[in-house]
């Protein structure tokens, strides 16, 4: 029997360099869903600071026009923003543990 070296080195480390691309296409894999998920968390951080911007001036301006119809318009306003407000806060409080919970598994 007759076992040529040189090609069995070559399978070998062949073998070694592609379950080193295969480890490292895995951990960029998991990189790239982790920042989708941030990038998706910060967009709902963006959506609550501006609403909670709307809601002030809103608020303002209700106070300022009290007793017009101006007034009741910016009241109505105010509440609408409040309301988008409290999904948003829901849809952050869900996400931030989806992603813990998914950094978890994922740095496992």
């Amino acid at each position: 029997m007759n076992i040529d070296i040189p090609s069995v080195l070559i399978s070998s480390i062949a073998a070694i360099f592609s379950a080193a691309s295969w480890m490292e296409a895995k951990k960029s894999a998991g990189a790239a869903k982790m920042a989708n998920h941030y990038s998706r968390l910060n967009s709902l951080f963006e959506l609550q600071k501006g609403y909670r911007e709307r809601m002030l001036n809103f608020g303002k301006l209700a106070n300022e026009m009290s007793g017009f119809e101006g007034g009741v318009k910016a009241e109505e306003m105010y509440s609408q923003y409040d309301l988008w407000l409290r999904e948003v806060n829901i849809e952050i409080e869900k996400y931030h543990a989806f992603i813990i919970k998914d950094s978890i598994s994922i740095n496992r």
